[in-house]
């Protein structure tokens, strides 16, 4: 593998690390909402719901904006050691498509999650 395919890697993995920190704390401040909800079940599931799309829908607009972010003011490049840094020229573009694919992706997550919570909450409606 050469320096540079190893360089790429070390960008994507350095932006899935970073949406996925930060994804993971959003998911961290819903969950304790819903267990300090969990006296009423529906109302913790909706909230979970309503929550969790707000969250998609942040991943998702910060997806379809990555293109316009400077890269050097992003963690993505905070996280990468100096030799794995791409040259200026290209920096925008590789950054910009690395942090592209990992807010959609974890939007595409938090979206099926947050469905699921949807049906959840009709189910415990339907059922309570």
């Amino acid at each position: 593998m050469t320096s540079s395919a190893c360089a790429l890697q070390a960008v994507e993995r350095a932006a899935a690390v970073s949406v996925g920190r930060a994804t993971a704390f959003s998911a961290l401040g819903i969950c304790c909402l819903m267990i300090a909800l969990s006296y009423d079940l529906p109302m913790a599931t909706q909230a979970g719901a309503v929550l969790g799309l707000m969250t998609s829908t942040v991943l998702w607009m910060r997806g379809s904006r990555a293109h316009a972010v400077n890269p050097r003011e992003t963690e993505t490049w905070m996280m990468l050691r100096h030799d794995q840094r791409p040259p200026k020229e290209i920096a925008q573009h590789i950054i910009g498509r690395a942090l592209r694919r990992a807010y959609f992706r974890y939007a595409r997550i938090v979206g099926s999650i947050t469905v699921s919570l949807w049906l959840m909450s009709v189910a415990v409606r339907l059922v309570l």
